[in-house]
Formats: structure tokens, C-alpha cells, sequence
């Protein structure tokens, strides 16, 4: 089976049905013809981007909760509770953010394909 762009032949073994809500419908559409893909292909792009970009996204998750202690601690040791209490919460509000906003997320870990 061909992928159509690369010409490169990829041996598939198993088929996968699901149903979507109405919501998720016209997503997955919007998405294929965005993409200009068939509906196999979309959905196996789905896929493989979802179960790839969770190592990232959980990867990315412990570095940010490594940075945000050190800083803290550092901040708390250095600068006492009033400046940690405040860089406490810009952490929290950069995170919020991040974690609901799938297109800053793009911008700031420099992906452009999203």
C-alpha cells in the first residue's frame, strides 16, 4: 500500500473503526480536507501524531515541573515569600495557558506543522 507522496510502501495489518460524536465529525473533516487527505489516511495521521506526541507532551510536563521547583526554591531562598508567592503564580498562569492552548504550545516547543 502507498502512502501517494513518497511512493514509499508501508505493510498495514489491522483496521480500526470508531464512532464519532457530531462534534468530533466535523473536526476529523475539517482536518482531512484541510490536508487534503482520504479518510484512511487522515485518521492513521491522527493516530500517529497522538500516540508520538505523548512522550513529548509528558516529557515536557516533568521538565517544566523540574523548573518551576528550582526556580521557586531559588526565588524563596534569595528573594523571600512575597517575590516566590508572585513567581508562583506567573508560573501557574504560563502553564494554564499552555496546557489550554494547543497553538501557543506549537509556538513555544517551535513545531510549525501544527
Amino acid at each position: 500500500m502507498s502512502n501517494g507522496k513518497t511512493g514509499e510502501t508501508k505493510n498495514y495489518s489491522e483496521t480500526v473503526g470508531t464512532r464519532l460524536t457530531p462534534q468530533t465529525k466535523r473536526q476529523f473533516e475539517e482536518y482531512r480536507e484541510a490536508n487534503e487527505l482520504g479518510k484512511t489516511e487522515a485518521a492513521r495521521r491522527l493516530i500517529r501524531d497522538g500516540l508520538d506526541n505523548t512522550d513529548d507532551t509528558l516529557d515536557t510536563i516533568q521538565k517544566l515541573s523540574i523548573f518551576g521547583a528550582v526556580g521557586y526554591i531559588a526565588v524563596f531562598t534569595v528573594a523571600g515569600i512575597e517575590a516566590a508567592g508572585t513567581l508562583a503564580g506567573a508560573y501557574i498562569a504560563v502553564i494554564l495557558l499552555w496546557s489550554s492552548l494547543p497553538g501557543l504550545r506549537s509556538l513555544l516547543s517551535g513545531d510549525t506543522n501544527r
